[in-house]
């Protein structure tokens, strides 16, 4: 079967045992919102605006200009850490999940339910999202995948149905707002009480 090239994003959904998979599922993730193209242009043409909308719908920066010893613009898409918040909200940035199933829109900046961090009724414990490992190069292909996993201790089967991962905006600022890059509706994940969700984005370039 021949490749076609490009860049491409699969979504791995592993619910597990006591180290055991119970089920796992792979498929392609097909929903960036605008929040993403918003990140890409910003970063290319490097111009100071407000293009990002947050999980309230407000305007937010998605590039600024910076001046310390040279001006410059960044471009924020930190996954792995909410600014200004310690310890980060977790259910706020990185790899996040719930329970669903409206359709995808690219105008979206929030999931339709997010499941809550904690071990309540409905619940789920968000791990700490682990800083990725450098880009795999297996030629000519160039693989980079960001993960997190989640804990059921609610006491009762959980169904994922959404998944998606967030940033906090540009990096040099000091705002800390949440903003969504994409959302996935998923087949129906039942994660019982005890198990454990892991949820991988994978990046990869084809050649």
């Amino acid at each position: 079967m021949t490749k076609k090239p490009g860049i491409v994003c699969n979504v791995r959904l592993a619910v597990t045992e006591d180290g055991v998979v119970i089920t796992e599922k792979t498929e392609r993730s097909h929903s960036f919102v605008n929040n993403f193209a918003a990140l890409l242009l910003r970063s290319i043409d490097g111009v100071s605006n407000t293009d990002y909308r947050d999980v309230l719908n407000a305007a937010q920066k998605a590039a600024l200009w910076t001046r310390y010893y040279t001006a410059q613009c960044t471009a924020g898409m930190n996954v792995l850490k909410l600014r200004g918040y310690s310890p980060p909200a977790v259910y706020n940035n990185g790899i996040i999940i719930g329970t669903s199933n409206v359709a995808f829109s690219v105008s979206q900046y929030s999931l339709g339910a997010v499941i809550q961090h904690g071990s309540g009724s409905g619940q789920m414990v968000y791990t700490t999202m682990p800083t990725p490992s450098d880009p795999a190069y297996t030629a000519p292909d160039i693989l980079l995948m960001i993960s997190r996993d989640f804990t059921n201790n609610s006491g009762a089967s959980i169904t994922v149905r959404e998944i998606g991962f967030m940033g906090s905006t540009a990096m040099s600022d000091q705002q800390v707002a949440s903003v969504l890059f994409a959302r996935d509706v998923v087949g129906d994940t039942v994660v019982t009480n005890g198990q454990v969700l892991n949820v991988q984005y994978i990046f990869k370039t084809v050649v």
